[in-house]
């Protein structure tokens, strides 16, 4: 049978050209392969990163929200109660935006439950991002499946299905 010297054929070739994909799809890259500002901004946070931490994923949340102005100092929902109330104008927008960025980052804490006050207007906005970090995780696997099913990777006798898939 003919070989396509061309065909991604590792799983690290596969992953790597899914998330180019992913990047220029949502203009991180321009058609020349050169990356836009905004791309060299996701780069830099994304090299600051310790690779022990796992803060990827909230890194391109937070790009991606900053990119589309989601991510700022505004009380987007004045009718829900929990945004703050002390201090000038300008302490409320910084503890609101620093309160937004927390969200993305995982949390890691002891299994008692939460015994805090509630803010629904951080609820809101939490439930905002889980919405953008799902739409995000689906252009990602369409990328994916768009690679596999053009044939731009090796399908025959592959065993890291699931492995791929989960990445």
């Amino acid at each position: 049978m003919f070989e396509n010297p061309q065909l991604l054929k590792t799983r690290d070739e596969i992953i790597l050209n899914t998330l180019y994909r992913v990047i220029q799809l949502l203009r991180f890259s321009s058609d020349t392969h050169v990356l836009t500002p905004w791309g060299r901004a996701l780069s830099a946070a994304l090299s600051a990163l310790n690779p022990e931490d796992k803060l990827e994923e909230a890194v391109f949340t937070g790009i991606e929200l900053l990119r589309l102005r989601f991510l700022k100092g505004v009380n987007f929902v004045h009718y829900l109660p929990g945004a703050p109330q002390r201090g000038t104008d300008e302490d409320k927008r910084h503890t609101l935006l620093i309160s937004r960025v927390a969200l993305l980052a995982p949390i890691r804490h002891k299994a008692i439950g939460y015994t805090g006050p509630l803010s629904r207007n951080l609820l809101a906005f939490n439930a905002f991002t889980k919405g953008m970090t799902r739409a995000l995780r689906n252009i990602v696997e369409m990328a994916l499946v768009s690679l596999l099913m053009n044939g731009d990777a090796e399908r025959e006798n592959r065993t890291d299905w699931a492995d791929l898939g989960l990445t």
